[in-house]
């Protein structure tokens, strides 16, 4: 799972390839890849090149994505449980 959902949507739009945006802002495609994938950090200045780069706000294309809240909460069930 990508751990910014935002910024390989911004990738997609522009139709381009992970690689094509880490040549396009000078960071090494493996290491691009990693920090995609949750496995080290964009440092600051690469989030801001990146976002300067597709487009959009450093802000929003690094928000971590939160799941969303449980429908079933603890010690109750629902007709379709039960």
């Amino acid at each position: 799972m990508m751990r910014y959902p935002n910024l390989v949507w911004a990738i997609e739009k522009k139709r381009l390839a992970h690689y094509e945006v880490a040549a396009q802002v000078k960071i090494e495609r493996t290491r691009f890849s990693r920090c995609l994938h949750g496995l080290t950090e964009f440092a600051p200045h690469e989030m801001t090149r990146i976002g300067e780069e597709l487009g959009y706000s450093a802000e929003w294309l690094f928000i971590e994505p939160k799941p969303p809240k449980s429908r079933i909460f603890e010690g109750e069930t629902t007709a379709a449980m039960a």
